[in-house]
């Protein structure tokens, strides 16, 4: 999943209770990924960052058919 974050997008986000979180949009819009809460932005950012590194080397599983 080399590509993976080259192709989709980060949405950051507060919350009712004004918590931090971020979505994983792919470039249709479609949320692929709703991170947990986070304590602050800082947090939340260091949050993206980890997933970014990681979906670098994920493997991609086609479980469509």
């Amino acid at each position: 999943c080399a590509d993976c974050c080259n192709h989709a997008r980060f949405e950051q986000k507060i919350s009712k209770r004004e918590e931090t979180y971020f979505l994983l949009l792919v470039t249709s819009k479609q949320v692929i990924c709703t991170s947990e809460i986070y304590n602050s932005r800082q947090s939340m950012i260091n949050g993206i960052a980890s997933v970014k590194k990681s979906a670098s080397n994920a493997k991609i599983e086609d479980l469509t058919g």
